[in-house]
């Protein structure tokens, strides 16, 4: 590698030569890449406000054979789409006798679409939502000021554990549903930063497409 150089506030790459599965151990290693005059210009020291997470931790909830009534026979099933997992009745309470930690609460409830077709009324949309379950976990819970409190909050992930069956006018599901809970709270951070974002481009406008 020639003239190599860098400093805490740019990078600078004169001409490299490096094999390809140091970018990319899938690549092959006889290939090379050349990277000539790869220029950072200075950073500049900013502050963000963001979410930290404090603590996170993952869970399953399966639901099995879940019945859910049609409003007539003939339908076959075409798809079903998950919401993010919607919390509840949460409550946090510290642990007296585990200090940095807290027995944390909640309900949550999981809703989805499902889309049928019927050979004679075309589609058919139905809302519902997965049984509510309750969650009684612990987090690591720091302490903090008084003035400051944390946000509990969770992503989820929910997916079919089996094909969808459709007898007379019940379909029966089971899902299983992938949680992840997260205790967090907005800092103050100080980071490198480039620039400012550039100017978006300009919106498209929606035209309505004449069908012929």
């Amino acid at each position: 590698m020639n003239n190599f150089n860098t400093s805490s506030s740019y990078l600078f790459i004169n001409q490299a030569t490096v094999s390809g599965n140091e970018f990319d151990p899938n690549l092959n290693n006889n290939s090379s890449t050349v990277v000539n005059e790869v220029y950072l210009k200075p950073f500049e020291e900013v502050c963000i406000i963001v979410p930290k997470v404090y603590s996170s931790c993952k869970m399953r909830q399966c639901f099995t054979d879940i019945e859910i009534s049609l409003p007539g026979n003939n339908y076959s099933f075409v798809d079903i789409q998950f919401q993010n997992g919607k919390l509840f009745n949460q409550r946090i309470t510290p642990l007296y006798n585990r200090l940095g930690y807290a027995r944390v609460e909640f309900d949550m409830k999981i809703n989805f679409i499902i889309t049928l077709q019927h050979p004679d009324n075309g589609l058919h949309i139905i809302q519902g939502n997965l049984p509510t379950f309750h969650r009684n976990i612990i987090h690591y819970y720091p302490k903090i000021r008084t003035e400051f409190t944390f946000t509990l909050s969770s992503n989820t992930l929910s997916e079919l554990l089996s094909p969808v069956q459709i007898h007379d006018n019940t379909i029966t599901m089971s899902v299983e549903s992938f949680i992840i809970s997260y205790i967090s709270h907005p800092i103050q951070l100080q980071i490198p930063s480039l620039s400012y974002c550039p100017e978006p481009i300009d919106c498209e406008e929606y035209t309505e497409i004449s069908t012929p």
